[in-house]
């Protein structure tokens, strides 16, 4: 399946390219807005001067242009400053003192300077005749001013540039933020930790979060509805075979047939079951309060054996499963521990690699390894002089088995049984 790749990534490189654009167009509007600022400048100073010379012009009787008034003030009183005046009549040319002997033939000075040229034609009155002005200004009183102010509108996007970037990143990451707290979120309630997931939340992602607690919602029920008829089938079922099995003792073929039904009834209960499990979502079930209730019940029931009972399970110890799973996991694992030790019960609690590991081991009679191998398979009883269907064993390893978890028979230390139990933490 192809990756759809990343929003983050996205959105920032959506934001740095319209980032980049925007600051190409600005510094070119801005360059274009103080070129014709600095440009206007130099025109007007031009056209100040057009007309100051168009007034102090006249024709002489050879009809050449002569001036009323000296305009030879600075800057047009030095020689090739690049500022320079020239007005032309039908009797010759007057320039002005920075031109020296030279005169104005096009967009350069006479140093091959570039300039920036305005002229205008004037008509003298009484008909005395029409004169030419031309003044120029040095281009470099435009380029200069410019190159300055372009240095400077170029640090300043610059500036604006990595300031926006910043402020654009810090938004991404934090428009994206309500995203992976919402996966956060999400994990805690695979892991069990929630139930649902926390709202309100941002109007963006509300939708989708209220859809998720509604299918987590649906989900809840199903499994309910699934555990109360896997319940009901194991209390409808298994009660029944299980007696009816220790009535047929003559070995024969009605022996062979009920086993044979007993087996395909716990295998659809075992399909049922699982199905019921999978894909359940579970809270961590303390295990300390449980053991407390149920050795608690059965010191009650077993009081006049005046058993010892020994618990070593720290507080903080869970389990993740379904509470009434647990409570029958430990439940047949106590009430067996109970009903065959001779003086002592000693439960424990741990963590090991991420499994907790609790022991009940008892200091009764014990069981061989093949003993140990039959006690799992259902409805075998090794002493029928004690009360029991057969099933607390086998239904206890089943049910660690749907959730990951083992059930293994040892010898205690004490020389009697001890059953430890692995389930994930």
């Amino acid at each position: 399946m192809k990756r759809s790749g990343s929003l983050n990534r996205r959105l920032l490189v959506a934001a740095a390219v319209f980032l980049c654009a925007a600051l190409i167009v600005a510094g070119f509007v801005i360059n274009g807005i103080l070129t014709r600022f600095v440009e206007r400048q130099i025109d007007q100073r031009l056209d100040a001067q057009l007309l100051a010379l168009a007034g102090a012009v006249n024709l002489d009787a050879n009809e050449a242009p002569q001036l009323k008034r000296d305009l030879n003030v600075a800057p047009y009183d030095r020689v090739l400053s690049g500022w320079y005046w020239q007005a032309e009549g039908p009797g010759g040319v007057l320039t002005s003192r920075s031109l020296g002997d030279a005169r104005l033939m096009g967009p350069r000075g006479p140093g091959g300077e570039p300039l920036r040229l305005r002229q205008r034609d004037i008509v003298l009155p009484d008909e005395a005749g029409t004169v030419a002005l031309l003044v120029a200004a040095p281009r470099a009183e435009i380029d200069g001013p410019l190159r300055q102010a372009r240095r400077v509108l170029i640090i300043a996007l610059a500036s604006l540039g990595l300031a926006l970037g910043t402020a654009m990143v810090l938004q991404v990451w934090l428009g994206l933020l309500p995203l992976r707290r919402l996966a956060g979120q999400l994990k805690n309630v695979r892991t069990g930790a929630e139930t649902a997931l926390p709202e309100p939340q941002p109007a963006e992602v509300q939708g989708i979060v209220s859809e998720l607690n509604a299918v987590l919602a649906q989900n809840r029920e199903r499994l309910a509805r699934a555990r109360a008829h896997v319940a009901n089938l194991a209390h409808g079922l298994k009660t029944p075979l299980a007696a009816l099995s220790a009535r047929l003792d003559d070995g024969g073929e009605n022996q062979r047939l009920l086993a044979l039904m007993n087996r395909r009834v716990e295998h659809h209960l075992r399909r049922a079951r699982s199905a019921a499990i999978t894909g359940g979502v579970f809270a961590p079930v303390p295990l300390a309060p449980k053991i407390a209730d149920l050795t608690g019940m059965l010191k009650r029931i077993h009081a006049d054996r005046d058993l010892s009972v020994t618990i070593d399970v720290a507080p903080t110890l869970s389990v993740r499963c379904d509470p009434q799973d647990a409570d029958e996991m430990l439940g047949n694992l106590l009430d067996n521990a109970f009903k065959w030790a001779r003086s002592e019960v000693r439960i424990t609690g741990a963590i090991a690699d991420s499994v907790a590991i609790i022991g009940i081991a008892d200091d009764g009679p014990g069981l061989s390894s093949d003993d140990a191998e039959r006690a799992l398979q259902r409805g075998e009883r090794l002493d029928e002089t004690v009360a029991g269907t057969g099933f607390g064993l086998p239904i206890t390893q089943e049910i660690a088995a749907l959730y990951g978890g083992t059930l293994v028979l040892e010898k205690s230390r004490s020389g009697g049984l001890d059953a430890r139990l692995t389930l994930p933490v």
